[in-house]
């Protein structure tokens, strides 16, 4: 399945219009005043690779966290259903989504599960997304990841089982930006609970 269209439907859904959850007051972790922002110890601290700074954004309505670049990602804010958030880089070129996959919930009769959502999002090359190559792609108990290219930018989504359901985390970045992201989703991806 083409992941543009998931977005879309997500959009559709309330996804892009998100709103956060708990305190709206503005901090300077947290200047949208989600209530969502934080810093732990790890994102104050200047990682070893490039000299990045990280920041933790948990989703409070659907209990998971990520960590982000906060000086190469911006959040671009929730909306009201609160399912998640969306994070962009300057030149728009370079996007991380975080949300609620809610595949699991769009047909109760159909008994979609992890791995349905790894089979559907594991196939490259296919009529809904015919510009999507599969390079890598691992199925466990609770997770799944698949990267590779998808219309000329390399992808790397992992989809997480929680207790309410689907979570996934897509990072889309250009491939000049390649040698900077690739460690980037490394410690973005292995954040991701």
């Amino acid at each position: 399945m083409k992941q543009i269209p998931v977005i879309i439907f997500l959009s559709a859904t309330g996804f892009l219009g998100l709103t956060g959850c708990g305190n709206k007051t503005s901090s300077p972790n947290d200047p949208a005043g989600t209530g969502n922002e934080k810093t732990t110890e790890n994102s104050a601290q200047k990682e070893n690779t490039g000299e990045i700074t990280y920041k933790t954004y948990c989703n409070n309505r659907f209990g998971f966290c990520i960590d982000y670049p906060s000086d190469k990602l911006y959040p671009q804010g929730e909306s009201g259903s609160g399912d998640g958030q969306i994070f962009t880089s300057k030149d728009a070129e370079n996007t991380l989504w975080v949300y609620r996959d809610f595949r699991d919930n769009e047909d109760p009769d159909a008994n979609f599960n992890l791995e349905s959502a790894f089979n559907t999002d594991s196939q490259g090359n296919n009529p809904e997304n015919p510009k999507r190559v599969i390079t890598y792609k691992k199925l466990g108990k609770t997770f799944y990841v698949v990267s590779g290219y998808d219309s000329g930018k390399i992808f790397y989504q992992k989809t997480i089982l929680t207790e309410q359901g689907l979570a996934t985390a897509l990072f889309e970045y250009s491939e000049k930006e390649k040698d900077v992201y690739d460690k980037v989703s490394e410690k973005i991806f292995k954040s991701f609970k």
